[in-house]
C-alpha cells in the first residue's frame, strides 16, 4: 500500500506545482499588461 500512496503523493504535488506556474504565468502576464497600459 505504501508505494502507491507515496506515487499519489507526488502525482498530488505534481499537479499542485503545475496549477502553480501555470497560476504564476497568468498573474505575471496580467501584471505585466498591467505595467504597459500605465506606461503607454
Amino acid at each position: 500500500m505504501t508505494p502507491f500512496s507515496e506515487s499519489k503523493s507526488v502525482q498530488l504535488y505534481e499537479v499542485l506545482y503545475f496549477c502553480y506556474l501555470t497560476f504564476h504565468s497568468f498573474l505575471a502576464c496580467v501584471v505585466n499588461q498591467r505595467f504597459s497600459v500605465f506606461c503607454c
